[in-house]
């Protein structure tokens, strides 16, 4: 059931993962001169260069969801998040205040999860982020490289001392697989 139900997830889910990034990036900024600043001792310059950022009124489930929950399959409701990486955008709520202290964090949470996509390619990604979630009971907050993005950003809050994030979410992966 597991294997099997993964197998689609991921089938379903990659199409649709590439057309929310086309989606949104076609409408999108680059960071601004203040966040790259916020961000250059932790994330490459390509990195930083290459993202874009996109607001909605809302996010949206993918419309496979209701065929999985009539199947008797659960979902990952990501409607209620502020903000998602879509291979290298990142789309968040228009209703995210973005003059807040907590827009670094969650720009920093996601560029994250831009770098797990880099480093991992969207096919992996997708896959690896799926079966943590399988895995783990289908719990959101135990899905291991949501974990990994959560352990970073709160070293980026709490003002330590620089670090490459490339270098840790490549080491945390290591371990994952």
């Amino acid at each position: 059931m597991t294997g099997n139900l993964l197998q689609q997830l991921v089938a379903l889910g990659l199409p649709w993962l590439w057309e929310q990034r086309d989606l949104h990036r076609a409408d999108s900024r680059e960071l601004s001169a203040e966040e790259k600043l916020a961000f250059r001792a932790y994330y490459e310059d390509a990195t930083l260069d290459n993202v874009r950022l996109a607001t909605v009124e809302y996010i949206s489930n993918p419309p496979f969801y209701t065929d999985l929950q009539s199947s008797g399959y659960p979902t990952l409701d990501i409607s209620g998040a502020a903000g998602v990486a879509y291979i290298d955008c990142i789309v968040v709520r228009k209703s995210t205040n973005q003059q807040s202290a907590w827009w670094n964090s969650l720009l920093f949470h996601e560029l994250v999860h831009i770098v797990q996509f880099e480093v991992l390619g969207p096919r992996r990604h997708l896959e690896v982020y799926l079966r943590g979630w399988i895995e783990n009971g289908y719990r959101y907050d135990s899905i291991p490289i949501e974990e990994q993005a959560r352990r970073l950003e709160a070293r980026f809050s709490g003002q330590g001392p620089p670090f490459s994030v490339r270098e840790a979410v490549e080491a945390g992966l290591a371990d994952l697989m």
